[in-house]
């Protein structure tokens, strides 16, 4: 038990040595502890963690260089915080565009209305909601409600909705359009192994990245959604947080030219059977 107590002792006093010489006025010297360290793996965390309270800057520094390649997780509230507002910008609208599109953060929604006709009778309306993407990423969303001097109660299809919804009536102006949804963006995370080791693993938020080569296995933990949004590569990608893009009320502006069914259509969404849903 006391020679087992010594050598981990040594250890420690080892590591501790490395980090003062992440300071030394050698170039060579601090090259060589930093490389050192690095090839420990990420248990030699808790002791970079330590060094980025020194008071000596060089220390400060490498100390985070290091750590950031083994522990990419810690840093990675700052790299979103810095990467939100150059991939999520507000996006400047094309003039073919007609009316004024509602933009948010990534993108635009193109909204538009089609008079629906059966057998030269007015039915209803069409309401076409289209996501035109600006960013890396995607867009989730709903069509909360649709007002028109009052709320209306609207039709969905399960192979269209929400990009088209069914009003069982003619709308009149003005139209309002609820929105809501969710925003998802691809926010960048490197992943190194400078030394690497077989089963030497890196955790991104909720992902575990373990190199068993010649590959790569990524797992999602509990609230990840899967490892489908990470490339292999040099720069893994874990799938991209969430972020609300709100709701909003927006006006449905569009040409309002009869939309007829057809035999190939057989209903309002076009498909060949109907199947709404409330």
């Amino acid at each position: 038990m006391l020679p087992l107590l010594f050598a981990l002792l040594l250890q420690d006093a080892d590591l501790e040595t490395l980090v003062r010489r992440l300071g030394d006025s050698s170039a060579d010297l601090r090259t060589q502890a930093a490389d050192q360290i690095e090839a420990r793996g990420p248990g030699v965390a808790p002791a970079l963690q330590k060094a980025l309270d020194d008071a000596d800057r060089e220390v400060r520094d490498r100390a985070k260089d290091i750590l950031f390649r083994l522990e990419p997780t810690l840093f990675l509230d700052d790299l979103i915080k810095t990467q939100r507002p150059l991939k999520l910008q507000l996006p400047t609208v094309p003039h073919r565009f007609w009316g004024t599109p509602p933009v948010i953060d990534g993108g635009w929604f193109v909204l538009g209305r089609r008079i629906w006709t059966e057998k030269g009778v007015v039915t209803g309306t069409v309401i076409n909601t289209d996501w035109w993407p600006q960013m890396s990423g995607e867009v989730r969303w709903d069509v909360v409600s649709i007002t028109s001097g009052c709320e209306i109660p609207v039709l969905r299809c399960r192979v269209h909705g929400p990009s088209r919804i069914f009003v069982p009536a003619e709308c009149t102006d003005p139209v309002t359009v609820r929105i809501r949804g969710v925003r998802r963006w691809v926010c960048d995370v490197p992943v190194t192994f400078r030394f690497p080791k077989q089963g030497e693993q890196r955790r991104v938020g909720p992902y575990t990245v373990t190199l068993n080569w010649p590959s790569l296995e990524i797992v999602a933990g509990e609230n990840g959604s899967g490892a489908a949004g990470i490339r292999s590569g040099s720069t893994p990608r874990p799938r991209p947080r969430e972020a609300c893009a709100g709701s909003g009320e927006r006006q449905a502006r569009g040409r309002r030219r009869p939309w007829t069914s057809s035999p190939r259509s057989g209903s309002w969404c076009t498909c060949p059977w109907r199947s709404p849903s409330r």
